[in-house]
């Protein structure tokens, strides 16, 4: 039976092709399931199939090492939390402890403890060109958004600002569509789905594709 390598950070694990689904990957490297995708030699990302939530054995090659990415789950996170030490606490009449100089805020906690004030997820976006009807790979960008962020005319600005491109950005589905912005594309619960993929390419490109494919139909059905 085929088995992977899968690691992140220190931690390093054989996993069978059985065992390859978000749900076990997220538990046993604990990362949350909406931003987890993995990565291979070539900094490729790897997304599992929409509907089964599994890597599909055509996308992975048997004995390779694949890196598990996406945001530590909460509950890691609380765990890494200090606690504050027994003797900088005092209490109130009925025991519980607080601060010397009374309840604790914000501004009086040590940097260390205190929680990030937004939230940002991974997502990776690949840069493709047409060649024929055939959408064609040539770099994977790696972005980090917060859900305000989490919107079509902010990936495309990113996208631009990372690729250094001269032309606008189109961001697309995986046939080509260009993804438009709207309430269904807001919000981080569309970009952290692990099994969406999201490519881009420039704006000529993209016109281009466009009028081949069209071009295209029409000598079909003529």
């Amino acid at each position: 039976m085929e088995t992977y390598i899968l690691f992140r950070g220190s931690k390093r694990l054989s996993v069978r092709q059985e065992d390859m689904t978000i749900s076990k990957i997220s538990r046993i490297f604990q990362v949350t399931q909406g931003s987890m995708f993995l990565s291979d030699d070539t900094n490729t990302a790897i997304f599992a199939e929409e509907d089964s939530g599994r890597y599909s054995a055509h996308l992975l090659l048997d004995k390779a090492h694949y890196e598990v990415n996406g945001d530590t789950s909460s509950a890691v996170q609380h765990d890494q939390i200090p606690s504050a030490p027994a003797s900088q606490l005092g209490s109130t009449s009925r025991g519980a402890p607080v601060g010397a100089s009374g309840p604790p805020s914000s501004a009086n906690t040590p940097p260390s403890y205190r929680r990030a004030q937004s939230k940002t997820f991974a997502r990776s976006v690949q840069l493709v060109e047409p060649q024929g009807s055939l959408l064609m790979p040539l770099h994977t960008v790696y972005l980090r958004l917060t859900n305000q962020e989490a919107n079509v005319n902010s990936v495309s600005d990113k996208l631009q600002e990372q690729l250094d491109s001269q032309q606008p950005i189109i961001v697309i589905d995986s046939k080509g569509n260009e993804i438009q912005d709207g309430p269904g594309t807001q919000g981080s619960d569309f970009w952290k789905t692990p099994t969406r993929k999201i490519l881009c390419m420039t704006a000529s490109a993209h016109r281009d594709f466009m009028s081949e494919r069209s071009t295209g139909r029409k000598n079909k059905y003529r």
